[in-house]
């Protein structure tokens, strides 16, 4: 390459320090990225971190909530059974309008597999309500194209033994 041998020898060391240093940042973002949470809890938390948080009027949350008034199950355990009311809100009138037309044919269908997947004990431990909710949004925030579900509220809950 060049005459000079110690040219050579320099080059060769500053290609060899740029490409370790370029894999010690591509492994660094990789594995120590705090961002890549696999946990519901993280999950929701990055979420959160990442929404604009703008405060809405009532008139405003009210027509940007779709309720779905009674879902009832059996929970996993095959005992006890569950009536919950749920209010979810959207963050615009597009994602409203698409929520309204899978309500019945998709949304209640996923509320009621993550009930059917649920145990009375995880409602009712201290996060139960805030997990099963976080659970639900994941589920079905990747089905709607034209925005997300910003809150969902459980607004009538009760679980009965058989």
């Amino acid at each position: 390459m060049f005459k000079n041998k110690i040219a050579n020898v320099v080059l060769i060391i500053l290609i060899c320090v740029t490409l370790l240093v370029g894999a010690a940042i591509v492994v660094w973002m990789f594995i120590f990225n705090q961002d890549n949470q696999t946990d519901v809890a993280g999950q929701a938390a990055n979420l959160a971190a990442k929404t604009e948080v703008r405060p809405l009027s009532a008139d405003e949350i009210v027509a940007l909530t779709v309720t779905l008034d009674s879902v009832t199950t059996n929970l996993a355990d095959q005992q006890h059974i569950i009536n919950i009311g749920l209010a979810f809100q959207v963050e615009n009138k597009k994602t409203y309008d698409e929520f309204e037309k899978l309500k019945a044919i998709q949304i209640q269908p996923i509320v009621l597999k993550l009930l059917h997947q649920t145990n009375p004990d995880e409602l009712f431990a201290e996060n139960g309500f805030d997990n099963f909710t976080t659970s639900l949004m994941n589920a079905i925030n990747p089905i709607l194209s034209s925005g997300k579900i910003i809150q969902i509220n459980i607004t009538s809950f009760v679980v009965d033994r058989l």
